[in-house]
């Protein structure tokens, strides 16, 4: 449905780490997948990211999800490696 990314220091002050947050449709439901991808895959300008990579919208896609919990009532997908369709 969304994708958004957040760029922040590391609390040891050894860098940037991104956050990449997939808000996925679900039949009933949504589900967030957060994603922590190597620096080399996205850009930033500073500390804003202004490209990351992204699932495309309204199609379909399956994931293997392999680390989850459950947050505020949500399912936050932790790990999962996109299926070939």
């Amino acid at each position: 449905m969304s994708s958004e990314a957040k760029a922040f220091n590391r609390k040891d002050g050894t860098g940037k780490v991104v956050c990449i947050r997939h808000e996925l449709a679900l039949q009933p439901g949504l589900a967030i997948l957060e994603q922590y991808p190597e620096l080399r895959e996205v850009k930033l300008e500073g500390d804003k990211v202004v490209d990351f990579p992204k699932y495309p919208q309204f199609k379909q896609i399956t994931l293997k999800v392999t680390r989850w919990e459950e947050r505020d009532k949500r399912m936050v997908i932790k790990e999962a490696q996109l299926m070939p369709a």
